[in-house]
């Protein structure tokens, strides 16, 4: 892994979320001595939970904007060159990540009228025992962890509006669920400043929903809702006897996101371009007519 070829990605802004994803992955392979990526393209599909011929489009797309140079050789997997980073290393130093290392018991918060984040150094924020017990989850996020978001190197630009997307999310936009979310927001941020991330408002978004899954209600399928799913399941079985795009393909992940997408509307385990999938969408995606 390489933390300069990281810090390049994580400044560039693409018009295409997953094309930047894609980059970031190349990037993490990246090996500073031999100059070159080496991951394959199924391996760049499982990271990005997208298709292994859209994995190559959108590789394409990056080295047609200059981004990498892609380099082949036979009977192996491609090699991928960061034209740009080159560039990019010798006008800067390796850029500090904005991230804390320090234990939460180093942390410490001042708390006065308002409450801010105080810091000894740029990134070693300390904390006053007992302080912060009276705040509530959600002033905790917006008093507490929102001056630190703002601090860091992010895609977002602006930090209240993301933050107030992410308690939205994490709720599933119940108010009833908004104590619940914030309270495990929380602990997602506290996690964040004890531990580097990479891409910060990219982690804390994946939170968000997987905090929204696992307090969705489970609505009961009705029987013909599940006969519709296996009618589904076995005609992508009988696709991909003759379509290799469909080759591989596992068989219970595919019906757990027709039995999501029926549940909520939606389904996060296939995905085009990084939006969620309907049944409808998801019947587009397996080629069913």
């Amino acid at each position: 892994m390489s933390l300069r070829a990281v810090a390049w990605c994580i400044e560039l802004s693409l018009p295409s979320p997953m094309e930047w994803q894609i980059l970031l992955r190349i990037c993490n392979h990246y090996n500073d001595v031999s100059k070159f990526a080496y991951p394959s393209q199924d391996r760049l599909g499982k990271q990005c939970q997208i298709r292994r011929e859209n994995v190559n489009r959108h590789i394409q797309s990056l080295a047609s904007q200059g981004l990498i140079e892609i380099i082949k050789e036979p009977n192996k997997v491609n090699k991928y060159r960061l034209p740009m980073l080159e560039k990019y290393v010798s006008q800067t130093s390796l850029p500090k990540m904005d991230v804390t290392e320090t234990s939460h018991e180093d942390i410490i918060y001042n708390i006065s009228d308002d409450i801010t984040l105080s810091t000894n150094t740029s990134n070693n924020y300390k904390v006053d025992k007992g302080e912060i017990a009276y705040l509530n989850p959600r002033d905790k996020l917006w008093k507490l962890y929102l001056p630190w978001l703002e601090k860091q190197k992010t895609t977002t630009k602006n930090s209240r509006a993301f933050l107030s997307k992410l308690i939205n999310v994490a709720s599933n936009d119940r108010k009833d669920d908004m104590d619940h979310a914030c309270d495990e927001l929380c602990q997602v941020f506290k996690h964040c400043t004890e531990n580097e991330k990479y891409n910060v408002s990219e982690y804390l978004m994946a939170s968000a929903k997987s905090i929204a899954k696992k307090s969705r209600p489970t609505k009961e399928l009705s029987q013909q809702g599940k006969d519709m799913i296996e009618d589904w399941i076995d005609r992508i079985y009988r696709k991909s006897k003759t379509d290799n795009r469909l080759i591989g393909e596992d068989w219970d992940k595919i019906r757990e996101a027709f039995r999501d997408a029926m549940r909520n509307g939606t389904t996060e385990i296939y995905t085009i371009d990084g939006k969620p999938l309907t049944t409808r969408g998801l019947q587009e995606y397996f080629l069913i007519k």
